[in-house]
């Protein structure tokens, strides 16, 4: 199968240069033509993702302020965490500084795409960002092997919430790839969608807290405090947003955060 497919790539490969010398009379329609379908198409998404952006300030103005005063925390907590000297961590916490990096790359491509009605490709980084967690406390446990998926279950109420984006990043899910795509025909319209995305939205945010609650402890602190009196106040009213909202269930009177 590889080696057919290589030589289908190869032929085709070949018949491109030839036409590009315009010694094949082939295909009927020239490049610069063929390509206005490409641009026509871009062009399309674009201008339908804008509609659905402007929608929003539809988004529960609670759940944006959360949002904003997580990565706020975790912008704050960044600021400082460049004290840290890779002579003075371990294998384990290089690991762990790789995947806060790399947590950190990705807060704007998940903001795009729920801002532009892209959800189903957000899901799939927001369970990406939720692997990120649970990776980041097995290296806390001691228990993360390298290239291995962590068994541990650090927030078992949102089990459900990584199954159900798991079907989704694998395309696996009937019911929930119709629902995206716009029912049956499928659409190819980015819509809006206020529930799923404050959905995945709280998904995120709780994302961000908890990759916060992991970065300030590999930050020397010279007090017994790692946040300061801010993050730890913004970070008190995220999860207060979460909880109000239901996303975070509360149990017993003073509940830890997750």
């Amino acid at each position: 199968m590889l080696v057919t497919s290589l030589l289908s790539w190869q032929a085709a490969r070949k018949t491109w240069s030839s036409s590009l010398t315009d010694q094949n009379p082939n295909p009927a329609t020239l490049w610069a033509g063929f390509s206005g379908f490409a641009t026509t198409l871009r062009n399309k998404q674009t201008r339908l993702s804008f509609g659905v952006a402007e929608k929003w300030d539809d988004i529960d103005a609670n759940l944006i302020l959360a949002n904003e005063m997580a990565l706020a925390c975790l912008g704050s907590i960044l600021s400082r965490a460049g004290l840290v000297s890779c002579l003075e961590i371990n294998d384990s916490d290089r690991h762990r500084a790789a995947i806060h990096a790399d947590f950190v790359k990705g807060l704007q491509a998940v903001e795009f795409c729920l801002e532009r009605g892209l959800y189903s490709q957000a899901a799939t980084l927001v369970r990406r960002e939720m692997e990120a967690v649970n990776n980041l406390i097995a290296h806390r446990k001691g228990k993360q092997k390298d290239k291995r998926n962590p068994k541990n279950n650090p927030f078992p109420q949102l089990s459900q919430i990584y199954k159900s984006l798991s079907g989704i990043a694998h395309n696996a899910d009937r019911i929930a790839m119709a629902y995206l795509a716009g029912g049956s025909p499928a659409d190819t319209d980015p819509r809006f969608d206020q529930g799923f995305c404050e959905h995945l939205l709280e998904t995120h945010v709780h994302c961000m807290v908890a990759v916060c609650l992991d970065l300030v402890e590999t930050i020397p602190s010279t007090t017994p405090e790692r946040f300061n009196r801010d993050e730890e106040y913004y970070l008190q009213v995220t999860l207060g947003i979460l909880v109000d909202r239901g996303f975070i269930i509360e149990k017993g009177e003073n509940a830890p955060p997750p």
